[in-house]
């Protein structure tokens, strides 16, 4: 027998087959009887699945009516879901383990290569090992080479990474390390070269310091070698540092140089020495225009002695100074009358000086000459722009008529010749004289102990 409930087909076999149609009568019947809303009683004879009329405590309140869950329709679509998540889970935990692994490893190897081999095949700390870790190891072994090149060539390898700070300390560090090196070469060019070498190093101080301390070892130099009783000219040499260190040196074919102190001389005219050519005129061994003091105190033969004694005193001062520092060099000549303030625009060491007859004489008759003695007048004026205290010094030096020097010559010199040799021995003598107390009043003698 089959029934149809809507789309539901439901099949029930007939214990007897024979009573078929008995079977239709009787669900016909019922089916009549339920169309005309029989009482309880009769529904509960009709329908099993009506409630009883006295419910009985030990029965279940749930009807018996069958309700299937939505979920149970799509089992097995859940299966397989539930099946590719517990896949997926699996395979995600085995490379996560095994990230782990290998992180693991790479940071007990801490080192470029095992970082280097975990970015290639791991995934979970990429970022981490690419941006600190490995930036970190690599920073390690360009700090171990111990140059500032390293350094910026890392920084050109890893422009932007998780550890700026420790790059820029070790940068930093490099720096202050090529500084001390520098530094301790104890020379000015090797600091000025760190500073082309690195323009912007920011190490202002530390590098002011170091260069300061050039100057003030300079000065210590000095004092070390200069004589008794020379402590202005200490003071003179510490302004005179002042000013060169605020100049700073210049680049020359010959290497740094400071700033250079010129050595002039100013000739001023004599004041009495023309009166020694009318004491020479009244001599009996006058003979002439040649026989004037005065033709041969002139500027041909004071020229050479200026410029030898200018050299002499640059190269004696030099002595005391490195070249680097401050340097000493003839200059030319100073223009001006005595009364002339005296100015420059460098430091300049300026001699001036005239040249008077010593109230002397000394004549022969063979060979016939009169000559007068000298005096020599001479002022030193150190000057420094800007500073309104020169060092002062002043020698009066009066040289003898070389009377030997007379008496050696053989025979009849031309007119004049002798007296010229004369002259200039005189003129020689007291400006080398100048020179040597010039800087006596500098430096103490070589053999004498410091």
């Amino acid at each position: 027998m089959v029934l149809t409930f809507g789309g539901t087909r439901h099949a029930f076999p007939l214990e007897d087959p024979s009573r078929s149609d008995d079977v239709i009568r009787e669900i016909e019947a019922a089916w009549s009887r339920m169309k005309a809303n029989p009482d309880p009683a009769e529904l509960r004879r009709l329908d099993p699945f009506q409630p009883p009329a006295i419910e009985s405590p030990f029965a279940s309140p749930i009807p018996l009516s069958r309700v299937v869950p939505g979920w149970q329709s799509y089992a097995w679509l859940l299966a397989a879901a539930v099946g590719v998540a517990l896949g997926l889970g699996l395979f995600f935990l085995r490379n996560r383990m095994s990230d782990a692994r290998m992180y693991a490893a790479a940071r007990a190897r801490d080192d470029v290569a095992a970082y280097q081999r975990y970015i290639t095949r791991g995934r979970g700390h990429g970022e981490v090992v690419s941006q600190v870790l490995l930036p970190r190891a690599e920073l390690r072994l360009a700090v171990a080479k111990g140059s500032v090149e390293a350094i910026d060539d890392f920084i050109r390898a890893y422009p932007k990474t998780g550890i700026q700070a420790e790059v820029a300390a070790a940068r930093r560090a490099a720096l202050a390390a090529a500084l001390e090196r520098a530094r301790e070469v104890g020379t000015l060019a090797a600091l000025l070269a760190f500073a082309e070498r690195y323009p912007k190093h920011g190490l202002d101080k530390a590098f002011n310091d170091a260069r300061h301390a050039l100057y003030v070892r300079a000065l210590d130099r000095y004092k070390r070698e200069m004589p008794e009783g020379s402590e202005q000219n200490a003071d003179f040499v510490r302004r005179l540092l002042a000013y060169a260190e605020r100049v700073g040196p210049k680049s020359t074919p010959q290497g740094l140089r400071g700033p250079a102190v010129q050595v002039r001389f100013r000739r001023l005219p004599s004041q009495d020495l023309e009166r020694a050519d009318e004491l020479v005129m009244k001599s009996p061994m006058f003979s002439g225009v040649t026989s004037l003091p005065t033709r041969y105190v002139d500027a041909t033969r004071l020229d050479p002695q200026e410029k030898r004694t200018a050299t002499a005193l640059a190269e004696g001062l030099a002595r005391g100074f490195d070249l680097e520092l401050v340097t000493f060099e003839p200059g030319p000549p100073f223009e001006g009358s005595a009364e002339a303030q005296l100015s420059v625009t460098v430091p300049s060491l300026v001699v001036s000086y005239r040249v008077e007859s010593s109230g002397m004489a000394y004549g022969s008759k063979k060979p016939q000459i009169i000559v007068m003695g000298l005096k020599f007048l001479f002022k030193t004026e150190f000057i420094l722009p800007g500073d309104a205290e020169p060092l002062l010094t002043s020698h009066k030096i009066a040289r003898q008529i070389p009377a030997g020097l007379i008496q050696q010559q053989v025979g009849s010199p031309p007119r004049g010749a002798l007296e010229a040799i004369v002259y200039e021995a005189m003129m020689r003598e007291a400006f080398i004289d100048l020179g040597e107390r010039y800087l006596s009043t500098w430096f103490r003698k070589r053999d004498e102990p410091r």
